[in-house]
């Protein structure tokens, strides 16, 4: 299918329509080490965009929804004729998926609203569980900057980075993906998190992506399922951009401490499955 992107790991299978939810699907998949499966999975990643035909797959249905739709305060981000096509995109998929995972808890609000919701509210699971259940080490940089991956265009990414640029050396990588991704990340001391719109997003797969290089995140105000100063470095802080290695590696480990105790995939998988 056209602009259909699959990840075959036997009985599991992650599927996408988009490039960058297929790095996530690989994310996921990097952090599972020892799960056996007697029947097919298939876990539909960005339940957002239309899945197709790739909804009658045979197997276990597992739907992974991305897209921040409400933030922590329970505001709309970004309303427009595209969110109420995803809206309609991540509603069909709750009549196709046996569970609906939403990475972000802020969206519960959405849910609530939705007139079956009595019917549906047992099928969702909230939180980032998309981590792996084991610590990655921490790697130290081989070169003095940081490292922004994913697209600029057409968002207030851009402007945000070039002032940053002010003060800090940053490269930006937008068409690097799976262990390429990785392997280039961990040459750098940190990665910087930009929100694409003016809000307050949990960009849990972005830190997925810097936990799984072996880096720790400097960021814009995250939801607050991760918390300043302890799981990730916030971009105004004093100490960036000189922050020192015992700082960086300090962070990378209490996030690892955090999520592979409470939002492991591999954990989750096996209590819906």
């Amino acid at each position: 299918m056209k602009n259909t992107y699959i990840a075959d790991y036997g009985m599991l299978k992650f599927i996408s329509k988009h490039a960058g939810l297929n790095q996530l699907s690989y994310d996921i998949a990097q952090g599972m080490e020892s799960l056996t499966l007697s029947h097919k999975v298939n876990v539909f990643c960005g339940i957002h965009k239309k899945q197709g035909i790739n909804w009658f797959r045979p197997g276990f249905k597992l739907g992974i929804q991305t897209e921040q739709l409400l933030d922590p305060e329970g505001n709309e981000v970004a309303p427009g004729s595209k969110r109420d096509n995803y809206k309609k995109n991540i509603i069909y998929a709750l009549k196709k998926s046996h569970v609906i995972l939403d990475i972000n808890a802020s969206n519960h609000k959405f849910y609530q609203s939705l007139e079956n919701w009595s019917e549906i509210k047992n099928k969702i699971v909230f939180g980032p569980k998309i981590f792996p259940n084991f610590e990655v080490k921490f790697l130290e940089p081989t070169n003095d900057k940081f490292m922004f991956f994913g697209s600029i265009a057409n968002s207030r990414r851009g402007p945000v980075i070039e002032e940053l640029r002010k003060k800090a050396s940053i490269d930006i990588e937008s068409n690097l993906f799976g262990k390429q991704l990785h392997d280039c990340a961990s040459a750098y001391k940190a990665i910087i998190n930009v929100h694409y719109f003016d809000t307050i997003y949990s960009e849990a797969p972005r830190i997925l992506t810097s936990y799984l290089s072996g880096k720790p995140t400097i960021s814009e105000t995250l939801c607050p399922i991760f918390e300043n100063g302890k799981h990730y470095i916030h971009i105004n802080d004093d100490s960036f951009p000189n922050v020192e290695l015992s700082k960086l590696k300090n962070t990378h480990q209490e996030l690892g401490n955090y999520v592979t105790q409470k939002y492991s995939f591999e954990d989750f998988l096996r209590s819906v499955i």
